[in-house]
């Protein structure tokens, strides 16, 4: 079995830049309805594995454009992620010792394994606003605190 890892500067480019689901991006800008509540969301990334299809998940496809990320209500995230999609919170970082919260729902980043020189290392940068950017090569000091994800490498 595959042991879990943190992603490289290549798997992030290859995840965002590179690999295509059904001829799309592999990815979406979501909030996923967390609650009852009109602002019980939590906005992030929709990550499509490789296989993905709105038939085989058996949900309505999601529309998204650059102004309006589309909110995902909580049965469709539960058949979605059955379906092997992954999803990426937005959050905050720790810059030393501050919490840096007015990113949260807004920016998000993840840190990769592959160093920028001696100080730095390459991480994932996502932008919910109206640009909708995704940048898999920024860097940053790591001194900074960013979040993790692992992943794992599978076999078909």
């Amino acid at each position: 079995e595959k042991t879990w890892r943190t992603p490289t500067k290549d798997d992030w480019v290859y995840l965002f830049n590179t690999r295509q689901v059904n001829g799309a991006k592999g990815y979406s800008f979501v909030r996923l309805k967390t609650g009852t509540g009109t602002g019980d969301t939590v906005s992030g990334v929709l990550i499509y594995p490789d296989d993905f299809t709105w038939t085989k998940a058996g949900v309505t496809a999601i529309t998204v454009g650059a102004s309006a990320v589309q909110v995902v209500a909580n049965d469709t995230w539960k058949k979605l992620e059955k379906a092997g999609c992954a999803f990426l919170p937005g959050c905050s970082y720790r810059n030393g010792t501050t919490v840096n919260a007015s990113y949260y729902g807004c920016l998000a980043f993840y840190w990769s394994a592959s160093e920028n020189g001696t100080n730095n290392a390459y991480l994932l940068s996502f932008n919910f606003g109206g640009s909708g950017a995704t940048n898999p090569t920024n860097y940053n000091r790591r001194s900074d605190g960013f979040p993790v994800r692992l992943i794992r490498d599978i076999t078909q």
